[in-house]
């Protein structure tokens, strides 16, 4: 009994059960999905020296294998990359196969994934909470299909998925575009203050958004700048499948105090007088004035 008291993350729990407990370095966390390690090691001394090696070993190697995930970004990356690794093989990523022996072969790399790691003692099996995300999600998509891999789409994700999709083929259009839906990303962002998941965009972050765009800019502006915001969730929830609402549907803007013609101030004629005299003598400016003349007349002499 002494000798098993000196053994790093060993625990004796109140049945007699001798267990393995280690915390999950915190960087490690959010892919593991847990704060802590915890295996059953026996029911006896003896049990449980035998099993001890195996199982702290096997924990170090986690540890020193598993890249950190510092944000659900990264985590639908994985599904993303593993969807892309599926299509490239002609492998049906949205289903568990399209025949027997694709469904067969697929079961078999799942449980070459799962023999990677030490089993339970009472199942037999290796516990799920064991497994590295990867891992896990592999196996998912494998047995499952891609869909069921439980990662959630992200602000950056959504709009970088939206420039995919909607890209303008002109390229001062294109150019144009991406600074336009950049801005509106960042400005969402600074009301979020990280890249959460979508559907943890609330409709208080929408007016958030909406009231700090009007302490620089008319409401026509801002209406302008979140119908960008809007847009892209309303294709990520449609291409994605996505069980949430739009936040920004529907948002109330504060009627500006004059008509939006009376808001544009006219050029004074000074300035209209200068650009005449200015171009009076332009040459490109006057051939063109004469084309357009020769080109009313003889229009006007076919009518």
């Amino acid at each position: 009994m002494t000798r098993t008291l000196v053994l790093k993350h060993l625990r004796i729990e109140k049945n007699g059960t001798y267990k393995y407990r280690r915390r999950v370095p915190d960087r490690l966390q959010a892919v593991l999905g847990k704060s802590e390690i915890v295996r059953v090691l026996g029911k006896s001394e003896t049990e449980a020296m035998r099993n001890y090696p195996s199982i702290h070993d096997h924990v170090d190697l986690l540890f020193k294998s598993t890249s950190s995930i510092s944000s659900t970004a990264e985590t639908w990356a994985i599904k993303s990359a593993i969807e892309a690794q599926f299509l490239e093989a002609g492998i049906d990523p949205y289903s568990r196969g399209r025949s027997d022996d694709e469904e067969l072969s697929r079961s078999e790399r799942a449980e070459s994934i799962l023999s990677k790691y030490p089993t339970n003692p009472e199942t037999g099996q290796p516990d799920q909470e064991d497994l590295s995300f990867k891992d896990s999600a592999m196996i998912t998509a494998l047995l499952h299909g891609v869909q069921n891999i439980d990662a959630e789409l992200t602000i950056k994700q959504a709009f970088a998925f939206y420039l995919d999709e909607r890209q303008e083929p002109d390229a001062f259009k294109r150019k144009k575009q991406v600074q336009r839906i950049a801005r509106a990303e960042r400005n969402l962002l600074n009301v979020t203050k990280q890249d959460i998941a979508l559907k943890h965009v609330t409709r208080a972050h929408a007016r958030a958004l909406r009231d700090n765009l009007l302490k620089k800019m008319s409401p026509a502006s801002v209406k302008r700048n979140i119908n960008d915001v809007k847009a892209v969730f309303s294709l990520a929830i449609e291409e994605h499948d996505l069980n949430t609402n739009n936040p920004f549907n529907k948002l109330k803007y504060p009627k500006p105090d004059d008509a939006s013609v009376d808001l544009r101030h006219p050029l004074p004629a000074i300035v209209i007088q200068d650009m005449y005299r200015e171009l009076e003598n332009n040459r490109t400016l006057q051939d063109t004035l004469s084309f357009q003349h020769q080109l009313t007349l003889k229009l006007g002499y076919r009518t």
